[in-house]
């Protein structure tokens, strides 16, 4: 557990009793910020704060299969506006009505609920596009370069302070008097524009290589299947069918978790199937980092040191343990480590060393007996897991898939060991 004396005065100058305010490494990243260039308040270089306020358009009838993008905390990523990440639409019309958070070019995002703190900046080739009530849009006074505010707020320095400044009893929420008291160290504004292009470019290069990799590793998921027999040409989606009222009793009444699931699994019912609980088990040991094992070095991971759709390690530092405060699982060398938290992301991760994980992530451990874990972890990567998993999730602004939904997916694991040892080795190979 950490502590720290501070003065009674500086206690109510601050107006603030939380321990993150007065945390010696916080307050050591606001110094640094007065070594260097002037440092304003984001109050000063705002001329415009703005969201959906208590608004939500989570219910269903607002949202339509074609229009105008509606963006969201997942949508909002340090390299940019990512319309990839599930996002959902809302008729032009609609957005026509909601003027007040209508997004123009060079407007700055800022997630201010559930992920609190990632910025990224809009670009002329979104076209019109709205937002949810967990995202807020900044303009910024002439001269000041919203690529550079965004990269500064994405940094250690900015992100420390946005998620110290968050508020609330059990979900976080960062508020626009707090946004107005952030720091930023501004440089003059061609060192600015210099910072920013610099970044752009790295990102734009880390973009092309995930891309490649992406596409790298979808090359070897179609191999794994041809292996296999399989065609995985995405089944059509029914518009309505008649269910066993035995079907819907004691379980799931929505259209997508009833029949989708079911129509998915039907693709590949002539081939050999095994449910995952068949073929892993599930392990939940877990440490609280903070209180077992505060000065020691920890490998903690969480959804975020995962890549979507390779399931490679990315980002990832070891850290203190008294840095981690919640309950975390264990996993080992070997595991597999599955994102339960917005399922489409597609987060799967096979160990690399022991270590502990966010509880967003489930932890596999595969029967070597049954299942080749590169063929396994392939399979879970695949479009087929995907189908089947994220008609299942429940929740609104994060989703997540419950434990027994996952164990229930059904994968074409032969029983031919060999057989799935040899396809898991030229895996190896070409990934």
């Amino acid at each position: 557990m950490k502590s720290v004396i501070r003065d009674l005065a500086d206690i109510k100058a601050a107006k603030r009793w939380d321990f993150g305010f007065h945390d010696p490494e916080y307050l050591e990243v606001l110094e640094s910020l007065d070594r260097t260039y002037p440092v304003v308040r984001f109050g000063d270089i705002i001329t415009v704060l703005t969201d959906m306020g208590a608004f939500s358009l989570y219910k269903t009838e607002y949202f339509v299969d074609e229009g105008v993008p509606f963006l969201r905390v997942q949508n909002v990523q340090e390299y940019g506006v990512d319309l990839e990440k599930d996002t959902k639409f809302i008729s032009y019309e609609y957005h026509q009505q909601l003027k007040k958070s209508q997004l123009q070019p060079g407007d700055l995002l800022l997630t201010t609920k559930a992920v609190i703190g990632i910025s990224a900046v809009v670009s002329e080739s979104l076209g019109d596009c709205n937002i949810s009530q967990n995202l807020v849009l900044i303009r910024l006074k002439d001269g000041i370069n919203p690529n550079y505010v965004s990269i500064f707020l994405n940094s250690r320095l900015g992100r420390m302070q946005t998620e110290t400044a968050a508020t609330g009893p059990n979900q976080k929420y960062l508020n626009f008097e707090r946004i107005y008291d952030l720091k930023i160290t501004l440089p003059p504004p061609s060192l600015q524009d210099q910072i920013a292009q610099v970044m752009q470019e790295a990102y734009s290069d880390r973009q092309k290589k995930l891309q490649q990799a992406e596409q790298s590793y979808q090359r070897i998921i179609k191999y794994v299947f041809e292996q296999l027999g399989i065609n995985l040409e995405r089944t059509q989606r029914k518009q309505n069918a008649l269910v066993p009222i035995s079907v819907l009793q004691g379980g799931r009444f929505d259209f997508e978790a009833v029949v989708t699931v079911q129509d998915i699994s039907s693709q590949f019912a002539e081939h050999e199937t095994t449910l995952l609980e068949e073929v892993v088990e599930q392990t939940n040991e877990r440490i609280t980092p903070s209180i077992d094992s505060p000065d020691e070095v920890v490998n903690y991971i969480g959804l975020a040191n995962i890549q979507s759709n390779t399931g490679e390690l990315v980002n990832f530092e070891p850290v203190q343990g008294k840095e981690i405060l919640s309950s975390s699982p264990k996993f080992a060398k070997g595991d597999i480590l599955f994102g339960r938290m917005r399922p489409y992301l597609n987060k799967v991760w096979i160990a690399e060393f022991d270590g502990i994980c966010s509880g967003e992530a489930l932890v596999f451990r595969p029967n070597k007996n049954k299942v080749d874990t590169q063929f396994l972890h392939t399979l879970l990567l695949s479009q087929l897991t995907l189908d089947q998993v994220v008609p299942l999730q429940s929740g609104s602004s994060l989703p997540r898939v419950s434990v027994s939904d996952v164990l229930s997916v059904k994968l074409p694991v032969p029983k031919d060991l060999q057989k799935q040892q040899e396809i898991g080795n030229e895996v190896k190979k070409t990934s």
